[in-house]
């Protein structure tokens, strides 16, 4: 009876010694390669000091990655790695960084379109003034 509860003590403290360490993990944000810095890329999985690095220069000289799968140009990163980190990386271009020319086709027709369709609108309330004076 007493191992039986010593063995049970163990696991309980046991359970309790790493139930952080699990919690952290889970509660890990999602890493944005077009943002972070070195030290934040070294979180992924597989992702040392020297690749994180690479991953910085890579950006640096080459623009900002379009897709996860992106991080494959990087030298010493393969399909595996990007894989193994897919849960943990996002592809986000920055607010500041947003133009026109990165945008995809369809997102700038849909504003054009919604442009004209603003301008109808305003064209015949004015319409509707003017008559109405």
């Amino acid at each position: 009876m007493l191992i039986r509860k010593i063995i049970l003590l163990f696991f309980i403290n046991f359970s309790i010694l790493f139930l952080p360490v699990a919690y952290a993990e889970a509660n890990i944000d999602k890493i944005n390669i077009n943002t972070a810095d070195a030290l934040t890329l070294e979180n992924l999985r597989g992702i040392g000091h020297k690749k994180a690095a690479a991953i910085v220069d890579f950006r640096d000289k080459n623009g900002m990655f379009e897709s996860a799968n992106d991080l494959k140009k990087v030298n010493g990163i393969g399909q595996k790695t990007v894989d193994k980190n897919l849960d943990m990386i996002e592809v986000a271009i920055p607010p500041e960084e947003i133009t026109t020319e990165n945008l995809p086709e369809s997102d700038t027709e849909e504003v054009v379109e919604t442009s004209k369709d603003t301008e109808k609108s305003i064209d015949t309330k004015l319409e509707k003034t003017e008559e109405a004076e």
